[in-house]
């Protein structure tokens, strides 16, 4: 069980030398891997167009994009295949009541023709996780289990989406 957790952190943007060298290493490696995951924590990585940029690369090397959103602008994102927002995050970026499955659908469906997402993939805490396709939804409820800490949850279900894409 996790006691305590403390982070120091620093928010801000990265200089250019740093986001050009950053954005050139994962481009040339892109040919290494069957995946791509963009977990955007905030922190100013992912800014600057080059979530879009390396979006733009993994869809021309034939890699599919996992993205963990974070904010309310998810144009940065266009064209990724898949996308996580957990229902908190959802409603920010659409202005949609998210209480329900109706509400998740609809604002999942928004971004979906909005952004050109092939599907939104709607972490919702105790109640699952809903995806969302243009054409279809699957809800996937949870089991009970004893669970004292949920940090790294949507961490963990962006990485098992990312081995099955990858398979």
């Amino acid at each position: 069980q996790q006691i305590m957790r403390a982070d120091s952190e620093v928010i801000g943007q990265i200089d250019d030398e740093t986001g050009y060298r950053l954005e050139a290493a994962a481009k040339t490696e892109l040919k290494n891997f069957a995946a791509l995951v963009l977990s955007d924590y905030g922190k100013g990585v992912l800014a600057d167009g080059r979530a879009q940029n390396l979006i733009i690369a993994a869809k021309n090397a034939g890699v599919p994009v996992i993205v963990d959103p974070r904010g309310a602008d998810y144009a940065i994102y266009a064209k990724a295949d898949l996308i996580t927002p957990n229902r908190k995050e959802l409603a920010e970026a659409t202005g949609v009541d998210v209480s329900n499955n109706d509400g998740v659908e609809k604002a999942a469906s928004i971004l979906i023709r909005q952004h050109s997402f092939d599907s939104v993939l709607v972490t919702l805490s105790q109640d699952g996780m809903l995806l969302v396709t243009e054409n279809e939804s699957l809800h996937v409820e949870t089991h009970a289990r004893e669970v004292f800490d949920v940090s790294g949850a949507g961490d963990t279900v962006v990485a098992t989406l990312a081995g099955a894409l990858a398979g």
